[in-house]
């Protein structure tokens, strides 16, 4: 499901966003962790069942840390439920390319990922576990994409902006083509995210990412 909103990369290149205030930011996190509490026990339950189907019918590990830049470019290790052949490791993840040029981290058919992970990867419930990282303030239920380390050199300097906010488990760039898009349309959709931010924003990309996550369109 796409929102139609056009970003133009050129609006950002020779421009620095806004951020919104400090004030804003706290009031997001404390909407953020009154839902997650709110849900918790169906997340424990969901969770739970998620664990063990993994443990039973794929083997160990169940979850995976994966390094992520999170804001202001710190790292930290983002949970994952794991979706790949127990031997796959993140180093030999290869990238593929856009029709641009750009990387792209995920493709479609990929033989590492299991029959479950495949199900879990289309329905976004390996994911789940990142709720973690939200308690623990690493991320947001709404924000820029949490960037993989090994993209930093590509980065423009325009594009670390994104760091100005705290990466989320969704956001806008999910709502409009997840995995289709290119690392350089991701960031033009974190920056439009940033800049427009308000808690209305991050309740529609809430309800819009339900949408998403039910017709799996991108998801793989």
């Amino acid at each position: 499901m796409k929102t139609d909103i056009p970003i133009d990369k050129a609006q950002y290149i020779n421009h620095t966003i806004s951020t919104p205030p400090s004030s804003t930011i706290q009031r997001k996190r404390y909407f953020e962790l009154l839902l997650v509490s709110v849900t918790l026990p169906l997340i424990l339950l969901l969770l739970g069942l998620i664990s063990f189907l993994i443990l039973v019918i794929d083997g160990k590990p169940v979850i995976l840390q994966q390094p992520r830049l999170g804001l202001y470019q710190q790292r930290f290790l983002m949970y994952k439920f794991r979706t790949m052949m127990a031997t796959t490791t993140d180093e030999q993840i290869p990238f593929d390319c856009a029709s641009s040029g750009e990387p792209i981290y995920k493709s479609p058919n990929d033989p590492r990922v299991t029959r479950l992970g495949s199900i879990l990867r289309r329905t976004s419930l390996d994911e789940l576990p990142q709720l973690f990282n939200v308690l623990k303030g690493e991320m947001s239920l709404v924000g820029p994409r949490p960037l993989m380390p090994v993209f930093l050199p590509q980065l423009a300097n325009w594009q670390l902006q994104r760091f100005k906010m705290t990466p989320g488990m969704t956001g806008w760039w999910q709502v409009n083509g997840r995995s289709h898009l290119p690392l350089h349309i991701h960031t033009e959709y974190d920056l439009y995210y940033i800049e427009h931010y308000s808690i209305w924003l991050d309740v529609k990309i809430l309800f819009l990412t339900i949408s998403t996550v039910i017709s799996g369109d991108g998801a793989w």
